[in-house]
């Protein structure tokens, strides 16, 4: 019966507004209530709980489209076209991020006046006078509005323009509820509403606006007519949806049993809608957390009253951050209060546990005291025991060492002897043959002393390169980047290196140096000037030669 009333009135032959509007009151009387949610309020609750669990998923979908439209600005687009881009990032941060959404405002007035298009030029202030009335910036709205020629605005804006003013003022008027301004404001809302209501096309979705006037008995059945309509021609979910349904809640008095119930419906209704479309500046949630605490259900109440008030901070709306003031800290009181009875019970349990707990408290700490002492004795063993097996496989290390260049030193000279054997039987047979000459030209030839020394520095450099197999690359990193030294081709330390091999053995005079690689005190005392020249510390150079920890 509804529906056959509804399609009537919107196709039928009552054209004029005011019929259609009567149409709909008498059908509101033959209605003993309005039509409501399927859902109880139960189960209303349950899928409100989840929709804000899921916050996140709806705000990254929206961070998403906005990211999707942001990068359309940095294709080079015309001033036209960069109009509409912003346009859109407009609408997707009017409700969710006042300080984004008044920077592509202001954007767009720059570009509308720019091109001298009255259209855009009003509509861009519009969009400006509705941002600052939903950042609560009543003021400075009302002055914006103000400057707009109402001849200058097309036809096509005129519902956009009324609707712009009648939101100023219906906020300004909840803004200064309980003072004569308040009712005053509230007055200058009506008349624009009743001037929207001469302009605003049928089916518009500003058709909310227009129950405004029926709210209040006798005609708040018209109303509830009106906006029931419009609700059922709306898609859940979205934010015209959660607008609707709060309004719609409005017409519903807590004071009443059944009423309430229905207000709490659309509430809920509301607020499921404005998280789904990631709406921040709203108030069915603030709303439903009142209503949830007159009702004893703190807990709830105070969790929608918690995201309310951090939504409230992120959009930066300041009614909502006043009206949460108002509630807000009375719901946290009491919710505070509840939590203090738990605890107190919670307390009274966990005295009596204490007492329990004193009886194994004193075997516990025995217990624990007995096996502190038995892990300390244990763990005094085990790095005792670490220790002597460390020093164990030091001792062998070292020994294996001993015996490894005790070999080796015991095998050179062998070797030199066998040498010396073969080379004295050498000149003695020389002698014996009267080959004088052969002899006197051995004994001159350096070659043989040459072999033997270069072998000899080989021995020396492989025996410390195994002592210390790390000198090559320490020994560099101490010098400056590109002045690095390395070993030729079959060498494995360079005469600077042998030199600074013996500085870490200890042999630090250049004399001593000198006289163990065959050179004079000034050659060596070159060789160290011009290494000590390329190092990044000059002064402590030899000292971290010492010093390298291998």
């Amino acid at each position: 019966m509804y529906r056959v009333f509804i399609n009537f009135v919107k196709h039928g032959n009552c054209r004029n507004p005011m019929k259609r509007y009567l149409v709909l009151f008498v059908l509101s009387l033959f209605l003993n209530v309005p039509s409501a949610a399927v859902n109880t309020v139960d189960s209303l609750l349950l899928q409100l709980d989840r929709s804000l669990e899921s916050r996140w998923f709806y705000e990254a979908e929206k961070e998403a489209r906005i990211d999707s439209a942001r990068q359309w600005l940095s294709s080079g687009l015309t001033p036209f076209e960069q109009y509409k881009v912003n346009k859109r990032l407009i609408e997707l941060y009017r409700s969710y991020s006042y300080e984004p959404a008044m920077l592509y405002v202001m954007r767009n007035r720059t570009l509308a006046e720019d091109a001298g298009d009255i259209y855009k030029i009003v509509e861009s202030q519009l969009d400006y006078s509705n941002l600052l009335s939903s950042g609560g910036m009543y003021k400075e709205a009302i002055e914006n509005l103000a400057a707009i020629d109402r001849q200058t605005v097309p036809e096509e804006l005129l519902s956009d323009y009324f609707l712009c003013c009648e939101q100023v003022y219906h906020h300004l008027s909840m803004y200064a509820a309980g003072t004569t301004f308040g009712e005053e404001y509230n007055d200058i809302s009506l008349r624009y509403v009743d001037s929207l209501r001469m302009v605003v096309p049928e089916g518009s979705d500003k058709y909310f606006a227009l129950s405004r006037i029926y709210i209040t008995n006798p005609n708040k059945r018209l109303a509830i007519a009106m906006l029931q309509d419009m609700l059922d021609r709306l898609e859940p979910g979205t934010h015209g949806y959660a607008i609707v349904a709060s309004t719609l809640a409005d017409c519903y008095d807590e004071s009443d049993p059944a009423e309430r119930e229905l207000r709490k419906q659309y509430l809920i209704s509301s607020a499921i809608s404005d998280i789904g479309s990631s709406v921040k500046e709203y108030v069915s949630l603030t709303n439903l957390a009142a209503l949830l605490y007159a009702e004893g259900d703190v807990g709830r109440a105070y969790r929608y009253g918690t995201i309310s008030m951090e939504d409230a901070n992120f959009y930066n709306a300041r009614l909502r951050r006043i009206e949460m003031s108002t509630i807000f800290p009375i719901i946290e009181r009491a919710y505070k209060s509840e939590l203090d009875q738990k605890n107190s019970r919670l307390k009274r349990s966990i005295l009596m546990i204490s007492l329990l707990a004193v009886l194994m408290l004193s075997l516990i700490i025995y217990v624990t005291r007995q096996t502190f002492i038995l892990r300390t004795t244990r763990q005094a063993l085990i790095r005792a025991n670490d220790q002597l097996v460390e020093t164990n496989r030091s001792l062998v290390v070292a020994n294996k060492m001993k015996e490894e260049y005790l070999g080796r030193f015991l095998s050179m000279c062998s070797s030199y002897i066998n040498r010396l054997e073969r080379y004295q039987s050498t000149i003695n047979n020389k002698l014996t043959a009267g080959k004088v000459e052969e002899v006197r030209i051995m004994t001159r030839s350096s070659n043989l002393i040459s072999h033997e020394i270069s072998e000899f520095y080989r021995s020396f450099d492989k025996a410390f390169l195994r002592i210390y197999p790390d000198f090559v690359g320490y020994f560099n990193a101490l010098l400056r980047d590109g002045e690095q030294i390395e070993p030729k081709t079959g060498e494995l330390l360079t005469t600077e290196m042998r030199i600074y091999a013996l500085v870490k053995l200890g042999i630090t005079d250049s004399a001593s140096i000198s006289k163990f690689l065959r050179y004079s005190p000034n050659t060596v005392y070159t060789y160290r000037h011009k290494v000590r020249a390329k190092a990044k510390n000059k002064d402590t150079f030899e000292e971290d030669i010492r010093n390298m920890g291998f």
